[in-house]
């Protein structure tokens, strides 16, 4: 006589549960794990801006671009520094007064006096990313790039998980010294404060 197997089944009532305990699970968890890929793709597009900028800025000061130029201003559209920038950047650059798409981000959500009305230097990188000149210094030998990955919203900076940082360039002949960062070579870009450098050191983690 063959012995009989009982089936062994789920009830409905223990499928509940478990969906209910797996929704639970992923609810938990897939907060964290967007955000994630959100900051990994963050750091991403922050470390090749600052690259572009960073390879620019080199080959200028290599080849003797910067020496000659004069402090830049915020409303000359034509200044020969913007150009020379244009001219080496891979990026689409901005006219002054226009905010439409990808040129529409606006510095005052950062409580900054510059929008995109009053700015003559920012250009887009492919990635989407802004770059904005904010001035050179003739006399100090630098110049200060705003970097923003998030463009159009408001802007964080000096945390870890910013999305807006200043660098300083160095185009002098000697390191430039800024208080609470590493000095900055000739022909390299660094941190403009302590706040940014810890946003910059993050992305390199």
């Amino acid at each position: 006589m063959k012995a009989q197997h009982k089936q062994l089944a789920f009830t409905l009532s223990e499928l509940l549960v478990s969906l209910s305990v797996l929704g639970l699970i992923a609810a938990l968890t897939l907060p964290s794990i967007l955000n994630g890929a959100n900051q990994g793709n963050l750091k991403t597009r922050q470390r090749e801006a600052i690259n572009a900028v960073q390879n620019m800025v080199y080959e200028g000061y290599m080849n003797g671009e910067f020496a000659s130029l004069s402090n830049y201003s915020h409303v000359n559209s034509s200044d020969p520094l913007v150009a020379l920038i244009s001219s080496k950047l891979n990026a689409r650059q901005c006219p002054k007064g226009q905010q439409a798409a990808p040129c529409d981000h606006n510095h005052m959500n950062e409580g900054e006096s510059h929008t995109g009305t009053d700015h003559s230097a920012r250009w887009v990188l492919p990635t989407g990313v802004h770059v904005w000149l904010w001035g050179n210094n003739s006399t100090s030998s630098f110049m200060t790039f705003t970097i923003d990955a998030v463009p159009g919203n408001t802007s964080t900076r000096n945390t870890a998980g910013a999305d807006t940082m200043w660098l300083l360039c160095n185009i002098s002949e000697v390191p430039l010294i800024i208080t609470g960062v590493p000095p900055i070579r000739p022909g390299q870009c660094g941190a403009w404060n302590s706040g940014h450098q810890t946003t910059i050191s993050a992305l390199y983690q």
